[in-house]
């Protein structure tokens, strides 16, 4: 999590090795454009417990002589994940999503290029879509359908507001 400043880095590992996190998460933040000095890090990180290791990496069936054919495998360590798969675009992904993507890479492209002078990371994008034929998206609506927004910095004089078409 992350907030004015301040990062937190919260959970349960299991590792063979002693992990600098605070190390990775300043190189992170290098790495997008940001000084790393400027923020607070917090890191409240413990051993996972062996029942959830025990279940992580083996299942319960195995651990128990059962064997089925997926009866090795593991829960694997579970995340949070989110979406959906259609047919609207190659990768797999809605229209906008795919767009609004490709926008803000092109965004921190320009920035790390230094094509645009004084942008600094956490650009974001916003893409609207008609849908006709059916619920597909077909095309991205003329005018205010498409807008993405790069950030100056607190010194940086007034905004710049362009228009395409």
């Amino acid at each position: 999590m992350a907030t004015k400043g301040r990062i937190i880095v919260a959970g349960e590992i299991t590792c063979s090795e002693k992990v600098d996190i605070r190390y990775i998460v300043r190189n992170v933040l290098r790495e997008v454009g940001y000084n790393p000095w400027k923020f607070l890090i917090y890191v409240f990180v413990h051993r996972q417990s062996q029942d959830i290791a025990d279940g992580v990496n083996t299942a319960l069936e195995a651990r128990e002589g059962i064997n089925e054919q997926y009866g090795s495998m593991g829960a694997g360590d579970q995340g949070t994940m989110y979406g959906y798969a259609t047919n609207e675009t190659k990768e797999m992904l809605p229209l906008p999503l795919v767009l609004s993507h490709r926008i803000v890479k092109r965004l921190d492209d320009v920035r790390k290029g230094k094509l645009i002078k004084g942008i600094l990371p956490d650009g974001k994008a916003q893409v609207t879509v008609v849908e006709y034929a059916g619920d597909t998206p077909v095309r991205v609506k003329k005018n205010r359908s498409c807008l993405s927004s790069a950030y100056r910095g607190q010194n940086s004089r007034g905004t710049s507001i362009r228009y395409f078409k």
